[in-house]
């Protein structure tokens, strides 16, 4: 699919199993601190996910945990 993240030529993890979440950046600057959604966290159940073979996956989660989890601000 386009929307499919592709990670490998083996591996394509579907949009719909991706959990994305905006929200504000912590930090300095009191009552004029920056309001807007510059927050992303992405989370991926790798336990549920339909991208990775048996294989893939208990290696994965071997090494990661249950859940991926990224956040950017």
């Amino acid at each position: 699919m386009a929307d499919d993240l592709v990670v490998t030529n083996t591996v394509r993890i579907p949009r719909a199993e991706l959990d994305v979440s905006f929200s504000t950046s912590g930090g300095p600057g009191g009552q004029h601190a920056n309001r807007n959604a510059t927050r992303v966290d992405l989370r991926l159940d790798l336990q549920r996910s339909s991208a990775f073979s048996p294989a893939q996956r208990a290696r994965v989660i071997e090494r990661l945990g249950p859940e991926l989890r990224v956040a950017a601000d």
